[in-house]
Parts: structure tokens; C-alpha cells; sequence
């Protein structure tokens, strides 16, 4: 019993509580509002229109990239489109190509400044930063709420999602820290821990609980601080995990994907390498208790170790849930991109 509670504390903190041309058939469904449209012309360097170019979008405001020719006047538009982000792709024979990028909100309606084609060159145009958009997902991950309560904040369902910056590491840990529902379920493990006399040494009663109760807001503290926000920002790693999904491996290559995901990470240049974040992150906090744990409950580097791989066994469970259930319990949860 005791390792069945230690590992839900262990994913609870993990996850965040110690996170079209017309009307398209494949369009995604919209949360809230009517459905969105994108817009814009084409035209040279000198403000000719440009007609017959392609114009192709792609991104999270449908589930597949779709295509459209520009008229007479040089204008195209997408309709029955969801909120997310997008790239419209323009190519037209005598110009280089042009990129836009964006975002789409709900039932928005917008229209995109002239995308001019010039010959001879590249050009990319991109309507906000790296950190504009890691940005957006962030805000879009701490509405993550498993059964629409849990936090569930260090989660993305965009696979190309850019790394987020310091700030936005810490931002997504304190979010975490300070969100009601884990806090309420901190309080309940609290509960379990007094019920079966889970380190005695606090003994029974009003003190004991609440002493218990530091003990596990202090534990999903460090252990999520550490590993999901100090120690990514100096070692530049991702601290969430990345969902695979269906359209990308078979559920044996997606199974085997969550498991190793507990040891190895993204860098924040996209490459694998080990994760020495979260697997030190664990040991951080298995360490930090104890300072805090009542005498006789702790045996210092090997109960640090034990905890510690009890903790990344902990991580790799987590990473199966997300990778096979939680997704379907999330409300309003984005669609995995494409």
C-alpha cells in the first residue's frame, strides 16, 4: 500500500501536482464560439496581385494541411477553421516562397497582411517569436486539467513545440505548486499517510497530520522545482513530456517511447540526450526529506537512492498514462499535431 501511494504522490507531481478551403471535413471541433476563418493576398514587390499561387495551410487550426489557389485579385481564404497555431505556405512559379505564422483563436475571423513574393530570394515572415509562441502553449497547458480538475501542466500535444524559456519553466512549476486541486489531493495523501501510520515518527492526531502534510507539499516541491524548472533552465532541457500518439508508432514503439521518455529528455534544441533533470530532480527530493522526515524514517543515501529510483519507475508509469489514457480524460484537451 504504502508504494501504491508513493507512486500516485510520485505522477501526481510529475504531471504537475508536486500538467481548409470552405467548409472542410476534417476541420477540427472548436471549444468555444463558431468557427474561424484565415485570410490574405498575394501580391510582388511592387503590390500586383498575384493570381494562381499556392497557398497551403498547415498547423493546429485543422487536423491535415490544406490547399488553395489564389483568384484574379490575389486572395485566398480558409474556412471551418479551430483556434491554434498555423503556417500558410505561399509558392508561386517565378517567385520564391513565403511563410506566415500565427495564431488563431476561437471563432476568430483574420485576415493576414499582403504576402508579397519576391524573385530571387527566400523570404520568411513570421508574425510572432519563438518565445510569442511557446508562449501560447504554455497559457494552453495550465488549462490542463485531467478529469478537469488535476493539473496536468507539463504535457504538450504539439510535438514541434518550440522550448520554452527560463521564465516559462518556472512559470509552469509555480502554476503547479500553487494550483487548488493538487493541493487538495496533497492534503488527501496527507490523509492516507496518518491513516496508515506512514511515518510514525510524526505520530497521531491534528499535529501529526499537519506535519504529514508539510511533508508531502514539501516533497512534490522540491522534486518538481528542481526537476522541472531549476535544473532545465541550466541545463537547457524540455521538462514536459511530448505526446507521441497514434500517427506516429505503433502502440509497442509508442509504449516503449514513454518508458525511456522517464530517462531521456528533450533539449532545448531538440535533440535526445539523458535526463539529468528529472532523474536528479527525483533524488533531490527523496534527499530533501531527510531534513524534514522524523527520526527513524529515513537511512540517508540509501533511502535517497531507493526513493529516487522508485521515483523514475514512477516517472515512466506516468508517461504511459499520458501516452494511452490521459489524453481522453482531459477535457478540451488540443489535438496532437500533425
Amino acid at each position: 500500500m504504502r508504494v501504491l501511494v508513493v507512486l500516485v504522490g510520485v505522477w501526481a507531481a510529475h504531471c504537475g501536482v508536486a500538467q481548409q478551403a470552405g467548409q472542410l471535413p476534417n476541420a477540427p471541433s472548436v471549444v468555444a464560439g463558431r468557427l474561424g476563418e484565415i485570410s490574405g493576398t498575394v501580391t510582388d514587390t511592387d503590390g500586383a496581385a498575384v493570381p494562381g499561387a499556392t497557398v497551403t495551410l498547415s498547423g493546429g487550426v485543422a487536423t491535415a494541411p490544406i490547399t488553395a489557389v489564389t483568384d484574379g485579385e490575389g486572395y485566398f481564404s480558409f474556412n471551418g477553421l479551430g483556434p491554434g497555431k498555423f503556417t500558410v505556405d505561399v509558392v508561386a512559379k517565378g517567385f520564391a516562397g513565403a511563410s506566415v505564422a500565427g495564431v488563431l483563436t476561437a471563432g476568430q475571423d483574420d485576415t493576414l497582411a499582403d504576402v508579397e513574393l519576391r524573385a530571387g530570394e527566400v523570404m520568411e515572415v513570421s508574425a510572432l517569436t519563438q518565445y510569442q509562441l511557446a508562449e501560447i502553449d504554455v497559457k494552453a497547458e495550465e488549462t490542463q486539467h485531467v478529469l478537469g480538475v488535476l493539473p496536468n501542466f507539463f504535457m504538450t500535444y504539439d510535438w514541434h513545440a518550440p522550448p520554452l524559456s527560463t521564465r516559462q519553466k518556472y512559470e509552469l512549476a509555480w502554476k503547479s505548486v500553487i494550483d487548488p486541486a493538487g493541493n487538495v489531493l496533497n492534503a488527501a495523501t496527507a490523509g492516507v499517510y496518518q491513516a496508515f501510520d506512514i511515518l510514525p515518527g510524526y505520530n497521531q492526531g491534528a499535529e501529526g497530520y499537519f506535519k504529514r502534510l508539510g511533508a508531502v507539499e514539501a516533497d512534490g516541491a522540491v522534486g518538481l522545482y528542481v526537476g522541472s524548472a531549476v535544473l532545465p533552465a541550466l541545463l537547457h532541457q524540455d521538462p514536459r513530456y511530448f505526446y507521441m500518439g497514434k500517427n506516429r508508432g505503433t502502440v509497442k514503439q509508442r509504449a516503449w517511447y514513454a518508458v525511456k521518455s522517464a530517462v531521456i529528455c528533450r533539449s532545448d534544441k531538440g535533440k535526445n540526450e539523458f535526463n539529468w533533470s528529472g532523474v536528479i530532480g527525483d533524488l533531490a527530493s527523496g534527499a530533501a526529506s531527510n531534513l524534514y522526515y522524523p527520526a527513524g524514517s529515513t537511512s540517508g543515501a540509501t533511502l535517497t537512492i531507493e526513493g529516487g529510483l522508485l521515483s523514475v519507475a514512477g516517472d515512466a508509469v506516468s508517461n504511459l498514462a499520458q501516452e494511452f489514457v490521459v489524453r481522453w480524460f482531459t477535457p478540451h484537451a488540443p489535438k496532437p499535431s500533425p
